[in-house]
């Protein structure tokens, strides 16, 4: 057992002793250039945002689906100009039935006008 021991020992103080690695004095390698005269490129990375100076909402003056757009971002445009085309068909639709319903309207008023003057109603009723 002692035998073993001892072996074990050796073996260890052997791995612990000096040796591998690199001597403590080795050069370091280096790569030299010239320094040479020449023009300077400046350049400058940045992120930001950006606000438009003017800006303006758009409102319609009548509802309705846009079917084109008359204008491109960032375009001038003075007063006057057509910038949207709205659908025309549900204005005209809208008016259509306007129409209808004044003339219905008239059509009553004559009738009860003839008969307040057959005396067929009275004013009340009128």
């Amino acid at each position: 057992m002692n035998y073993l021991f001892l072996i074990m020992v050796t073996a260890i103080l052997a791995a612990c002793g000096k040796g591998g690695g690199p001597p403590k004095d080795a050069p370091v390698p280096v790569e030299l250039v010239s320094v040479e005269s020449g023009p300077l490129q400046e350049t400058l990375a940045a992120v930001g945002s950006l606000d438009a100076e003017e800006s303006v909402d758009i409102k319609p003056e009548v509802d309705g689906e846009i079917t084109s757009i008359r204008l491109t971002e960032g375009e001038t445009v003075k007063k006057g100009d057509l910038l949207l085309q709205i659908d025309e068909s549900k204005q005209a639709a809208i008016v259509g039935e306007s129409e209808a319903d004044y003339k219905l309207a008239q059509e009553t008023t004559h009738r009860a006008d003839m008969l307040l003057a057959d005396g067929t109603i009275s004013q009340q009723e009128h």
